[in-house]
Protein backbone atom coordinates (compact mmCIF):
# COMPACT_ATOMS: atom_id res chain seq x y z
CA UNK A 1 0.00 0.00 0.00
CA UNK A 2 2.77 2.48 0.82
CA UNK A 3 4.41 1.70 -2.09
CA UNK A 4 1.73 2.14 -4.13
CA UNK A 5 0.62 5.68 -2.94
CA UNK A 6 4.44 6.55 -3.56
CA UNK A 7 4.69 6.78 -6.81
CA UNK A 8 1.61 8.72 -7.31
CA UNK A 9 2.75 12.49 -7.85
CA UNK A 10 -0.51 13.62 -6.81
CA UNK A 11 -2.39 13.53 -3.40
CA UNK A 12 -3.70 10.01 -2.62
CA UNK A 13 -5.53 8.92 0.21
CA UNK A 14 -6.80 4.97 1.08
CA UNK A 15 -10.11 5.11 2.21
CA UNK A 16 -11.98 1.51 3.41
CA UNK A 17 -15.09 0.57 2.82
CA UNK A 18 -16.40 2.54 5.88
CA UNK A 19 -15.02 5.78 4.69
CA UNK A 20 -12.31 6.19 7.16
CA UNK A 21 -8.55 7.35 5.74
CA UNK A 22 -6.20 4.09 5.96
CA UNK A 23 -3.15 5.55 4.13
CA UNK A 24 -1.63 8.54 2.59
CA UNK A 25 1.10 9.80 0.53
CA UNK A 26 3.49 13.03 0.67
CA UNK A 27 1.30 14.68 -1.62
CA UNK A 28 -1.99 14.33 0.56
CA UNK A 29 -0.13 15.83 3.65
CA UNK A 30 1.09 19.00 1.83
CA UNK A 31 -2.64 19.38 0.10
CA UNK A 32 -4.78 18.92 3.28
CA UNK A 33 -1.95 19.87 6.11
CA UNK A 34 -2.70 16.65 8.45
CA UNK A 35 0.63 14.33 9.25
CA UNK A 36 -0.10 11.13 8.19
CA UNK A 37 -0.52 9.90 11.30
CA UNK A 38 -3.15 12.42 11.77
CA UNK A 39 -5.00 11.40 9.02
CA UNK A 40 -5.13 7.42 9.47
CA UNK A 41 -8.64 6.70 11.10
CA UNK A 42 -10.46 9.67 10.06
CA UNK A 43 -13.13 9.80 8.02
CA UNK A 44 -12.13 11.48 4.75
CA UNK A 45 -15.39 13.65 4.71
CA UNK A 46 -14.31 15.18 7.45
CA UNK A 47 -11.04 16.51 5.06
CA UNK A 48 -14.15 18.21 2.83
CA UNK A 49 -15.81 21.85 3.60
CA UNK A 50 -19.17 21.52 6.40
CA UNK A 51 -21.57 21.97 3.29
CA UNK A 52 -20.05 18.57 1.42
CA UNK A 53 -19.99 16.29 4.16
CA UNK A 54 -23.33 15.01 4.28
CA UNK A 55 -22.79 14.10 0.33
CA UNK A 56 -19.79 12.33 0.48
CA UNK A 57 -20.73 10.13 3.41
CA UNK A 58 -24.10 9.61 2.27
CA UNK A 59 -22.52 8.03 -0.52
CA UNK A 60 -20.17 5.97 1.03
CA UNK A 61 -22.87 4.32 3.02
CA UNK A 62 -25.28 3.75 0.13
CA UNK A 63 -23.62 4.36 -3.27
CA UNK A 64 -19.83 3.72 -2.92
CA UNK A 65 -20.32 3.04 -7.38
CA UNK A 66 -20.92 6.95 -7.00
CA UNK A 67 -19.19 8.56 -5.48
CA UNK A 68 -18.89 12.32 -5.98
CA UNK A 69 -15.47 13.82 -7.89
CA UNK A 70 -16.54 17.74 -7.55
CA UNK A 71 -15.85 18.47 -3.84
CA UNK A 72 -14.62 21.40 -1.87
CA UNK A 73 -11.71 20.02 0.66
CA UNK A 74 -11.03 21.66 3.58
CA UNK A 75 -7.59 22.16 4.83
CA UNK A 76 -5.93 21.79 8.68
CA UNK A 77 -6.14 25.67 9.19
CA UNK A 78 -9.65 25.55 8.06
CA UNK A 79 -9.43 26.95 4.48
CA UNK A 80 -11.42 25.63 2.04
CA UNK A 81 -10.65 25.12 -1.66
CA UNK A 82 -11.83 23.04 -4.83
CA UNK A 83 -10.53 19.64 -5.17
CA UNK A 84 -11.44 17.04 -8.07
CA UNK A 85 -11.45 13.53 -7.11
CA UNK A 86 -11.06 10.52 -9.04
CA UNK A 87 -11.85 7.48 -6.81
CA UNK A 88 -10.48 3.79 -7.99
CA UNK A 89 -11.75 0.70 -6.07
CA UNK A 90 -9.49 -1.35 -5.28
CA UNK A 91 -9.88 -5.36 -3.82
CA UNK A 92 -8.89 -6.07 -0.26
CA UNK A 93 -8.00 -2.40 0.58
CA UNK A 94 -11.45 -0.34 -0.35
CA UNK A 95 -10.96 3.04 -2.54
CA UNK A 96 -7.69 4.87 -3.54
CA UNK A 97 -8.79 8.57 -3.72
CA UNK A 98 -6.45 10.80 -6.05
CA UNK A 99 -7.20 14.56 -4.97
CA UNK A 100 -5.95 17.61 -7.71
CA UNK A 101 -6.05 21.26 -6.10
CA UNK A 102 -8.26 22.99 -8.96
CA UNK A 103 -7.99 26.02 -7.11
CA UNK A 104 -5.86 27.83 -10.36
CA UNK A 105 -7.87 26.71 -12.52
CA UNK A 106 -10.97 28.10 -10.72
CA UNK A 107 -9.24 31.27 -10.62
CA UNK A 108 -8.32 31.45 -14.53
CA UNK A 109 -12.03 30.58 -15.32
CA UNK A 110 -13.26 33.30 -12.94
CA UNK A 111 -10.70 35.79 -15.10
CA UNK A 112 -11.80 34.05 -18.01
CA UNK A 113 -15.30 34.69 -17.38
CA UNK A 114 -14.84 38.54 -16.29
CA UNK A 115 -12.51 39.12 -18.87
CA UNK A 116 -16.16 38.14 -21.32
CA UNK A 117 -17.82 40.22 -19.57
CA UNK A 118 -15.71 43.52 -19.84
CA UNK A 119 -15.57 43.11 -23.29
CA UNK A 120 -19.24 42.62 -23.37
CA UNK A 121 -19.91 45.63 -21.26
CA UNK A 122 -17.44 47.57 -23.50
CA UNK A 123 -19.47 46.47 -26.75
CA UNK A 124 -22.55 47.57 -24.92
CA UNK A 125 -20.99 50.83 -23.83
CA UNK A 126 -19.97 51.96 -27.70
CA UNK A 127 -23.39 50.44 -29.15
CA UNK A 128 -25.15 52.84 -26.51
CA UNK A 129 -22.74 55.87 -27.20
CA UNK A 130 -23.53 55.20 -30.80
CA UNK A 131 -27.06 55.08 -30.59
CA UNK A 132 -27.07 58.36 -28.42
CA UNK A 133 -24.57 60.22 -30.80
CA UNK A 134 -27.46 60.89 -34.05
CA UNK A 135 -29.92 62.18 -31.70
CA UNK A 136 -27.68 64.44 -29.21
CA UNK A 137 -26.21 65.86 -32.54
CA UNK A 138 -29.45 66.87 -33.79
CA UNK A 139 -30.95 68.51 -30.06
CA UNK A 140 -26.81 70.20 -30.69
CA UNK A 141 -27.29 71.59 -33.99
CA UNK A 142 -31.02 73.08 -33.11
CA UNK A 143 -30.27 75.03 -30.30
CA UNK A 144 -27.16 76.17 -32.02
CA UNK A 145 -29.56 77.04 -35.09
CA UNK A 146 -32.16 78.81 -33.02
CA UNK A 147 -29.64 80.73 -31.23
CA UNK A 148 -28.08 81.97 -33.90
CA UNK A 149 -31.49 82.74 -35.25
CA UNK A 150 -32.39 84.72 -31.55
CA UNK A 151 -29.10 86.54 -31.56
CA UNK A 152 -29.76 87.80 -35.18
CA UNK A 153 -33.36 88.56 -34.34
CA UNK A 154 -34.45 86.66 -37.04
CA UNK A 155 -36.66 84.07 -35.42
CA UNK A 156 -40.10 83.54 -36.42
CA UNK A 157 -42.40 81.82 -33.96
CA UNK A 158 -43.39 79.26 -36.32
CA UNK A 159 -39.37 78.52 -36.80
CA UNK A 160 -39.24 77.88 -32.90
CA UNK A 161 -42.31 75.98 -32.97
CA UNK A 162 -40.47 73.45 -35.62
CA UNK A 163 -37.08 73.04 -34.29
CA UNK A 164 -38.65 72.88 -30.58
CA UNK A 165 -41.08 69.78 -31.23
CA UNK A 166 -38.13 68.24 -33.38
CA UNK A 167 -36.11 68.45 -30.33
CA UNK A 168 -38.90 67.11 -28.01
CA UNK A 169 -39.11 64.10 -30.64
CA UNK A 170 -35.66 63.28 -30.65
CA UNK A 171 -35.19 63.62 -27.07
CA UNK A 172 -38.01 61.27 -27.27
CA UNK A 173 -36.38 58.46 -29.41
CA UNK A 174 -33.52 59.07 -27.24
CA UNK A 175 -35.25 57.94 -24.33
CA UNK A 176 -36.23 54.93 -25.83
CA UNK A 177 -32.82 53.96 -26.38
CA UNK A 178 -32.14 54.49 -22.89
CA UNK A 179 -34.88 52.44 -22.09
CA UNK A 180 -33.80 49.75 -24.40
CA UNK A 181 -30.39 49.41 -23.27
CA UNK A 182 -32.17 49.43 -19.34
CA UNK A 183 -34.14 46.22 -20.23
CA UNK A 184 -31.07 44.22 -21.82
CA UNK A 185 -28.44 44.90 -18.97
CA UNK A 186 -31.19 43.17 -16.64
CA UNK A 187 -34.05 40.92 -16.86
CA UNK A 188 -37.34 41.98 -17.13
CA UNK A 189 -39.79 41.41 -14.88
CA UNK A 190 -43.31 40.51 -15.35
CA UNK A 191 -44.83 43.47 -16.40
CA UNK A 192 -48.27 44.86 -15.21
CA UNK A 193 -50.80 45.47 -18.11
CA UNK A 194 -54.33 47.52 -17.06
CA UNK A 195 -57.61 45.97 -18.14
CA UNK A 196 -61.38 46.03 -17.42
CA UNK A 197 -62.06 43.00 -15.16
CA UNK A 198 -65.98 43.14 -17.01
CA UNK A 199 -64.33 42.25 -20.14
CA UNK A 200 -62.35 39.01 -18.46
CA UNK A 201 -65.87 38.05 -17.23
Amino acid sequence: RTALLGVIPDAALVVDRTGAVAGSNAAAVTLFGWTKEELLGKPVWELMAKEERDRLRDCFETTPASLPTDLRGLRKDETSFPVEFQWRFVNLIGYVGIARDRTHQEETKARAIQSAKLSELGQIAAGFAHELNTPLSVISSSCEFLLEKAKSGDLPTSTLVEFLERMLRTAAGASQVVAHFRLFSRDAGPEAIPFDLSEAV
